[in-house]
């Protein structure tokens, strides 16, 4: 199917993935068979955690390399459906792990994009420890990704926090955040919206945050648990919600933006025109 390129059709999913990456995939393959009907889309964006969730304190992360079984059998989606994917995933590199965004589409093999900066070090009253440095090393930079005519500036979950990722993205004039995430419900509550129409606001972009949500239980054993927000939300360039998926999973909705509303809010109050505060940050 051919799209005119002043507008982007994108499939956000939200996800209740296992520590079981074949069990994850069998969810992903199950949901767009079932949600056919909301395809075709350019893009469809996974959640983070979206082929691994950490859940056992004592259970190993399956660290991928993109040569991996599972990465071939997303690639096969992609033909089926005419479509490309954004997936978040334990990947090794180097010699290293990343929480990192994968890109997989039909036409190529599969590339990581981004890899996340602000990993979640955390220890909240009421909550176990998480302690992501553990299992991952740091990304470096930002990423504006260029894609069938767009602009996308990349990150995930924790990085949200920070906004002066999204400062050097908002400079870049990117037109689409993806923020694939897996809040916690505690923390959700109190800052999910709030933050996500913040960064829309301030770079009168459009932002894509899909979500994992609900009880996550191991495979391994039901005696280990984790609770996530949900509440995947399409934010508009002037900060309106234009899909919140609430606590449904697995769920996938499709949406078309448009550059016209882009540039809309962009005339009618010049932000770009009237930055003061120069600073530079490397992109890669």
């Amino acid at each position: 199917m051919t799209f005119p390129t002043d507008t982007f059709q994108i499939t956000l999913v939200q996800m209740n993935s296992t520590d079981s990456v074949g069990d994850n995939f069998q969810k992903i393959k199950t949901l767009l068979s079932e949600k056919s009907d909301a395809l075709p889309s350019r893009l469809i964006v996974f959640p983070e955690n979206s082929l691994f969730m950490k859940i056992k304190k004592s259970s190993e992360t399956p660290n991928l390399d993109l040569t991996n079984t599972v990465f071939s059998q997303l690639r096969e989606l992609c033909a089926h459906y005419n479509t490309n994917m954004l997936l978040t995933a334990p990947i090794q590199e180097g010699g290293k792990a990343f929480n990192a965004t994968v890109f997989v589409s039909p036409d190529s093999s599969p590339e990581i994009l981004y890899r996340k900066i602000h990993l979640f070090d955390t220890s909240l009253e009421g909550h176990q420890t998480y302690k992501e440095s553990r299992q991952f090393s740091s990304g470096k930079s930002p990423f504006v990704w260029h894609f069938k005519g767009w602009k996308f500036g990349l990150s995930i979950c924790y990085d949200l926090r920070f906004a002066e990722l999204y400062s050097f993205y908002a400079k870049e004039e990117v037109d689409i955040l993806l923020i694939p995430s897996a809040f916690l419900r505690t923390t959700g509550k109190k800052h999910w919206h709030t933050l996500l129409k913040a960064r829309a606001i301030e770079g009168q972009c459009y932002v894509m945050a899909p979500a994992q949500s609900g009880r996550h239980q191991s495979i391994e054993s039901q005696e280990e648990e984790r609770w996530t927000y949900g509440h995947s939300l399409a934010i508009s360039p002037g900060g309106e919600i234009l899909l919140d998926m609430k606590e449904k999973a697995p769920a996938l909705q499709t949406l078309c933006l448009k550059k016209a509303e882009l540039k809309a809010i962009r005339k009618q109050i010049p932000m770009a025109q009237h930055r003061r505060l120069k600073f530079s940050l490397a992109s890669s």
